[in-house]
């Protein structure tokens, strides 16, 4: 029996819906290619915000392609969505 006093929070360090996003599309796919000619748009942008915080690297596939990797630290932030409780008011 829970305590009703307290309330089940997600506690993630600094992740944008978008980032954890594209942390679990390729936790789930396994590696994904994508073009190496980048243009202004919202998964370009925030492919390098993650690529910038270590969550994943970017490598030569070939043929006008790179390959989006997941890293042992984005991986354990995705996986460390870990429930705390926290008392309420």
């Amino acid at each position: 029996m829970r305590n009703s006093n307290f309330v089940e929070v997600v506690v993630m360090p600094d992740i944008l819906p978008q980032q954890q996003l594209l942390l679990e599309l390729i936790i789930i796919s396994g590696d994904i290619g994508v073009p190496d000619s980048e243009d202004s748009s919202i998964f370009f942008r925030t492919m390098n915000e993650c690529k910038a915080k270590g969550w994943i690297k970017i490598s030569t596939f070939g043929g006008g392609y790179n390959k989006l990797s997941i890293t042992d630290y984005g991986r354990s932030l995705v996986n460390s969505g870990k429930s705390t409780p926290q008392k309420t008011a």
